[in-house]
């Protein structure tokens, strides 16, 4: 599934993003609510900072890396990602969610990096080839 809106690749950011962020915190915002009612207030109004991240080639199989690269430095700063400050034991988490994204068997991004696939293992559609 490719999440790319391509009508917009191009525009500003917050032409696409603005209107999802507000849907995803409403949402995160209700299903809190809904579940500890007492415990989390509603929110919303906070402010969103837009990421200047690297851009991904269209039709690219690669997003991982991307959204690696944003989840390494996202602090809620607008800072460059050269620039911020990343404690050292802060990648485990997003390392081990990038491994998950990328070995997952619902990776259809074929073909990959042969050194990839070679730290990987084989992937679903080439686990069936050798079983035949």
């Amino acid at each position: 599934m490719d999440s790319n809106n391509y009508p917009l690749i191009g525009t500003l950011v917050s032409d696409h993003h603005g209107a999802l962020s507000k849907r995803i915190v409403k949402r995160l915002s209700d299903a809190l609510h809904k579940v500890v009612p007492k415990r989390f207030c509603r929110f919303g109004r906070f402010r969103k900072n837009m990421m200047n991240c690297a851009w991904m080639a269209i039709c690219s199989n690669d997003c991982a890396f991307y959204v690696m690269k944003y989840m390494e430095a996202y602090d809620g700063s607008r800072d460059p990602i050269e620039t911020l400050n990343i404690p050292t034991n802060s990648t485990i988490v997003p390392s081990s969610i990038l491994f998950q994204l990328v070995s997952s068997d619902h990776n259809l991004a074929d073909p990959r990096h042969p050194e990839m696939a070679a730290f990987l293992g084989p992937s679903v559609g080439d686990a069936s080839e050798q079983a035949s």
